[in-house]
């Protein structure tokens, strides 16, 4: 009986940790492509290049994909994963404004703003998504090839 109640409590153990630790994904279009910065540009926008990964407060996972930067602008994939059973994941392609440190996407027909501020060390950003008067926060960390 001791063996039975042991194996059922790793078991649960298990499960649990699976459930902890299963990431949350977000889709992306077949082919995603990053193309490296030119060395000339600063180091706050070369920075941003890449694939970029966080939760929304609200619990939606994020994607940001910034494809190539070309400064004022640069080609990014914005996406989100699901929310809750009747909110699907989806992604689109936008052409952000970026600056030394900050990189903005604008939506206006859905009257979306999402801000992205570059931490010093480089290594996070600090999301805001306003719309229709509310506003999310997230922190993503850049996904390594």
């Amino acid at each position: 009986m001791k063996r039975i109640m042991i194996l059922g409590c790793l078991i649960c153990a298990l499960i649990l940790l699976g459930c902890a630790t299963t990431p949350k994904f977000t889709p992306l279009p077949w082919g995603v492509k990053v193309v490296s910065p030119s060395p000339d540009y600063p180091k706050n926008i070369k920075a941003f290049s890449g694939i970029w990964y966080g939760i929304w407060d609200n619990g939606r996972p994020t994607t940001l994909v910034v494809e190539k930067i070309k400064p004022p602008e640069a080609s990014v994939i914005y996406s989100w994963g699901p929310l809750g059973k009747e909110r699907e994941g989806g992604f689109n392609h936008h052409t952000g404004r970026i600056e030394p440190g900050k990189l903005t996407i604008m939506i206006p027909e859905r009257k979306i703003t999402i801000t992205y501020l570059l931490s010093d060390d480089g290594e996070k950003l600090k999301g805001e998504f306003r719309v229709s008067g509310m506003i999310y926060y997230v922190t993503m960390r850049q996904q390594l090839p």
